[in-house]
């Protein structure tokens, strides 16, 4: 029986799905492989909150987030923003969806037609959905602008009279002008310097604070996901392998890749407690013929007979918290 959606939930994954066809390089070649991008992937990603998907390059995150805008189709599973389906919405279903659910990328100048002034980037969204056009669009344009700590007469310059900063800055109004109730940010302050980055994670919470936008935040650093996110998704290789509160899996992460992720940060000073595990060694395995059992038994240091004749499933070995290992490691962390 399919659950009743939830209406506190913005959004919601469900078993969700994406297969790429790989061909063998063969002058007869046939579709006899896929690749797993997306696998089995259930999430749910509270109104007003902050959803953090962390996890190596390659490991599915960005191909997640294109699945949640309509940008690809999924292969199988649902997706379901506030409370409906979206997967077979279409026509003016379609980019109503669109209007509700926006993107800020990565590469704030990329992103950014460089022949356009910062005013025509933000209005440009009200010619795509001129139903969102305000009665006094100069005063809304302000607004934005002010929004995002850029001053109002600076509408007439160009992308490339900003810093790098001051782009993405354009890029967060530029989204925000139709009203979205999602933002997805996809490593969204990574081409930033770290000074930048603390700016623009403090401006998403104010926005955040001021209007209860609802973020899903995708990065591979884990310092700024822990500062901005409420939850936070672990996925690998295509898959979630721990999900919870930010603050319980920082605390006392269960998953040995979660552990060997959070090893990997650089500290200042002698680690204690789980800053001591093991670090991540080696490669993701190929995605075309991914390890038997657990796809992380190739790399973890708590490997047993059993991962690898069978693959653990994403389930509560406490409270909220999910997690998909045969071993977790529960516990409190050390003083």
């Amino acid at each position: 029986m399919t659950p009743a959606p939830d209406p506190g939930l913005s959004l919601e994954l469900r078993s969700v799905t994406k297969k790429y066809p790989s061909k063998k390089p063969s002058l007869f070649s046939r579709t006899s492989t896929y690749i797993n991008a997306v696998n089995d992937v259930t999430l749910s990603v509270p109104s007003g909150g902050t959803l953090g998907l962390v996890g190596e390059s390659g490991s599915g995150k960005s191909t997640l987030a294109r699945l949640i805008l309509r940008l690809e189709d999924v292969t199988s599973g649902d997706i379901l923003f506030s409370g409906t389906s979206i997967l077979d919405a279409t026509g003016p279903d379609l980019k109503r969806f669109r209007q509700q659910v926006q993107m800020v990328f990565q590469d704030p100048f990329g992103s950014l037609n460089p022949r356009m002034s910062v005013g025509e980037l933000i209005s440009e969204a009200w010619i795509v959905h001129p139903e969102k056009r305000p009665q006094n669009p100069d005063a809304r344009l302000a607004e934005l602008m002010a929004q995002v700590g850029l001053r109002p007469e600076w509408r007439s310059r160009y992308p490339g009279q900003f810093s790098g900063g001051q782009r993405q800055r354009i890029g967060i109004a530029r989204a925000l002008a139709v009203g979205p109730e999602l933002l997805v940010c996809d490593e969204a302050v990574s081409a930033l310097d770290v000074s930048v980055q603390a700016q623009i994670l403090k401006l998403l919470k104010d926005i955040q604070r001021d209007i209860g936008i609802t973020y899903i935040f995708i990065s591979h650093d884990l310092s700024v996901v822990r500062y901005i996110s409420d939850h936070v998704a672990v996925m690998y290789l295509g898959s979630i392998v721990e999900s919870g509160p930010a603050q319980r899996v920082y605390d006392n992460p269960a998953h040995p890749y979660t552990q060997a992720l959070l090893a990997a940060v650089p500290t200042f000073q002698d680690g204690k407690g789980w800053d001591r595990r093991p670090e991540l060694q080696g490669e993701p395995p190929d995605p075309t013929d991914p390890p038997s059992g657990c796809p992380f038994r190739t790399r973890c240091w708590r490997a047993q007979a059993r991962c690898a004749n069978e693959k653990p499933l994403l389930v509560a070995h406490e409270e909220d918290r999910l997690t998909a290992c045969h071993f977790p490691e529960l516990r409190q962390p050390a003083a």
